[in-house]
């Protein structure tokens, strides 16, 4: 019965999983690249995917220099729409910065341009450059080539409890860990009152997020909750497989044991059996006994036919000794001198007959 209950619920659990896997190839087909964004000649994604988190653009704008230099443009990904730039740049939450190269800058140059925007950030902040200045050194070795090419772009991806992931052209460099690193680098271009360009905070913090990019993103949450449901049913459907089999085993071993024990009582029977003595033959009732013969008869039986006086009286008195025992064991009373001429008698009639 509990295989047969199992085998219903895995059945189940295999058109849930069946249900499940066509909804996701359904929503996959849903998720179509979203449009980018078009700033100075840049195709800015409306979403970017950092981690399992589909995030959306919130703002995007072109770094400016006297006027005229145009390094990069620079996109501010959130997973919602936001426009307070403190609130940003101190969350503990999923988000990223790319820039898009546009003008070709020498490695130095763009280096020098960080450092002096980190310092100007923990200024704001109210902290020291010393503080991470280990970290910025390791971030600087991500970057070994001389120049940031035109149609290259970086990515800047915060993770909380991982830290700051840096890609180059999608392409994952490095990680720089502390939350406090990553609240000073985006302060580059959000804090206040020294941001690396204000006309390009302004952009990032639009919260200007399309249409497009909240459907994409509700699409991929979508995608995410499918393949969670996808897993569970795996994992439930695995559970109730493992459960089925240990019932399937323990009712086996149960089986053996029950099998064991049978055969274990059956020996131990035949054991007793073979050590059980035979039972004894019936003793056959012993005869009656006879009634023992007249003590004259025995005497007579007894007596010497030779006419000897000293035995014939020898003889009467072991007749008379021999019929007063025998009267004595039955009970009976006894008297010598009848039983004297009892076999006198019977003396006297053989006699005669041994002489005729």
């Amino acid at each position: 019965m509990f295989d047969s209950l199992n085998g219903n619920q895995l059945k189940k659990e295999s058109v849930m999983l069946k249900k499940a896997s066509i909804a996701l190839m359904i929503v996959f087909l849903m998720v179509s690249v979203c449009s980018a964004r078009v700033v100075d000649g840049v195709d800015m994604p409306e979403t970017l995917q950092v981690g399992d988190a589909i995030l959306v653009l919130n703002g995007v704008g072109t770094r400016t220099i006297a006027f005229v230099i145009k390094p990069y443009v620079g996109g501010l990904y959130l997973k919602n729409a936001e426009t307070d730039a403190k609130k940003i740049m101190m969350a503990d939450e999923t988000m990223a910065i790319r820039l898009n190269i546009i003008s070709s800058t020498g490695r130095g140059t763009m280096m020098n341009a960080l450092r002096k925007g980190l310092r100007s950030s923990l200024d704001a902040m109210g902290g020291d450059f010393e503080m991470i200045r280990t970290r910025f050194d390791a971030f600087q070795e991500f970057f070994p080539e001389d120049k940031f090419e035109e149609g290259n772009f970086v990515d800047f991806a915060y993770l909380p409890g991982e830290g700051l992931k840096v890609y180059k052209n999608d392409g994952f460099v490095g990680l720089i860990e502390g939350i406090d690193f990553k609240q000073a680098f985006f302060g580059i271009w959000l804090n206040e009152p020294s941001p690396a360009d204000s006309d390009l905070k302004t952009a990032m913090i639009a919260g200007d997020v399309s249409g497009e990019a909240r459907a994409a993103q509700g699409q991929w949450l979508a995608k995410v909750d499918l393949e969670q449901e996808k897993k569970a049913a795996e994992a439930e459907a695995a559970a109730l497989a493992k459960a089925a089999a240990e019932a399937r085993a323990k009712e086996e071993a149960e089986q053996k044991r029950l099998a064991e024990e049978k055969a274990k009582a059956e020996a131990e029977a035949k054991k007793l059996a073979a050590a059980k003595p035979a039972p004894a033959k019936p003793v056959p009732a012993a005869a009656p006994a006879k009634a023992a013969a007249p003590a004259a008869a025995t005497a007579v039986a007894t007596m010497p036919a030779a006419a000897n006086n000293a035995l014939v009286a020898a003889f009467l008195v072991n007749a008379i000794k021999t019929s007063e025992q025998i009267a004595v064991q039955q009970g009976k009373p006894f008297d010598a001198d009848a039983e004297t001429r009892r076999i006198l008698d019977m003396w006297s009639k053989i006699k005669a007959e041994v002489a005729k």
